[in-house]
């Protein structure tokens, strides 16, 4: 008989529901998500797909249902955990023209709940690049540059 993987799913998602005061968004969705796996979320608008996404993400608790990311159910105090361990890749560019390339990374850290004086953000590997790129205005992508893959989230860093 072959081995059977015992390892938790990566994610796992049991009659997930999430209601918007008397407005229910997601309705019993369930599914698990082995490690190595691929999960594609299809729907019209408003199928809710972004909330799903929020739930795994800890950024919305369900109404309903049991959710377990990473083995551990998410449980505010396993957020910060459950964040620390899952990569994001945004569908649209996410980065503000405006800001520096070091502004940009200080926000984006505060959207996982880690504070300044913890980001542990290796800024210092930026200077890899040299100061000035650290500093500087981080624009709009060029005419005719890729566009950024399709949003999703992956157990480990995406790189």
């Amino acid at each position: 008989m072959p081995a059977v993987d015992a390892a938790p799913p990566i994610v796992d998602a049991r009659g997930l529901c999430k209601d918007y005061g008397t407005r229910r968004v997601v309705t019993d969705v369930s599914f698990a998500l082995a490690r190595g796996e691929c999960l594609g979320l299809l729907g019209p608008n408003g199928a809710g797909k972004t909330t799903t996404i929020r739930m795994v993400t800890c950024f919305t608790a369900p109404s309903a249902g049991t959710l377990a990311v990473l083995g551990l159910p998410t449980t505010p105090t396993n957020h910060a955990a459950i964040k620390g361990g899952l990569g994001v890749v945004q569908q649209d560019e996410s980065l503000d023209p405006d800001l520096s390339v070091e502004q940009n990374l200080i926000v984006y850290a505060s959207y996982f709940g880690i504070a300044r004086r913890d980001e542990g953000l290796g800024l210092d590997d930026v200077e890899v690049l040299g100061a000035e790129h650290r500093v500087r205005v981080s624009g709009r992508r060029r005419p005719g540059q890729a566009p950024r893959p399709s949003a999703g989230c992956a157990p480990e860093p995406a790189s």
